[in-house]
């Protein structure tokens, strides 16, 4: 029988997984990309300050910086931009992007104006993610991370050892096309204790993967650091 509560710590333990995950990830970002692009023109994270929004001129210049690096798109000819839902709020705000949403997009229930979804625009695919990343500068003015992202710019990996039979039936070249998980759920269940536990009254839930990231060309990300309205 599984209990509910098993049930309910799994789901949980799955997100918090994926969370981690995103943040291991974002933190490779941050600390290896060579583009920093700060907005209206600034010279440093420092030198940004209050009214420094994110705008549709700043993606044009990520876009462009990308193109001269040789970044290739990474799906459809586009590039993905991470972006925080607050700086989501100042892209909303710009005229250049109202105008986008309100005359090129079409018009109905889909559209980004009755979905509040960006989607797509000048050459980028939006999304958005509460993990973007943000911190105060000098000024005590909060800075919000947007990063686009062009192809075999990163990489993730991990050990497959987490399925001893796949890695078994892969050798020799040859290859089983399984997937091997990238996280294992380890479910130690009442009594499993032994005499630490004779009355068998506790149980666990637990994660642990092998999950790696890597910068593979640092020149293939573009860092938007903004201030937000909000």
């Amino acid at each position: 029988m599984i209990h509910k509560v098993a049930v309910t710590a799994a789901d949980l333990l799955g997100r918090q997984a994926g969370d981690s995950f995103d943040l291991i990830t974002r933190a490779g970002i941050v600390a290896e990309t060579s583009n920093v692009q700060w907005a209206n023109g600034r010279a440093s994270t420092n030198a940004l300050v209050a009214g420094d929004y994110l705008t549709a001129a700043e993606c044009l210049k990520a876009i462009t910086t990308l193109k001269t690096n040789k970044a290739a798109p990474v799906m459809d000819g586009k590039w993905p931009c991470l972006v925080h839902p607050k700086t989501i709020y100042d892209l909303f705000a710009d005229p250049v992007m109202q105008a986008v949403l309100a005359y090129v997009k079409p018009d109905g229930p889909k559209n980004e104006w009755i979905e509040g979804f960006i989607g797509e625009a000048f050459g980028l695919s939006f999304y958005s993610t509460p993990n973007g990343y943000h911190t105060p500068n000098s000024g005590s003015v909060e800075i919000y991370s947007s990063t686009v992202m062009g192809k075999d710019s990163f990489g993730v990996g991990g050990l497959a050892g987490m399925m001893p039979s796949v890695v078994s039936e892969q050798k020799d070249g040859k290859h089983t096309f399984e997937d091997v998980r990238p996280v294992r759920l380890i479910d130690k269940p009442f009594g499993s204790a032994g005499t630490a536990d004779p009355l068998n009254q506790r149980a666990s839930l637990g994660w642990a993967s092998t999950y790696a990231f890597k910068v593979l060309d640092a020149t293939f990300f573009v860092r938007i650091e903004a201030d937000t309205a909000l």
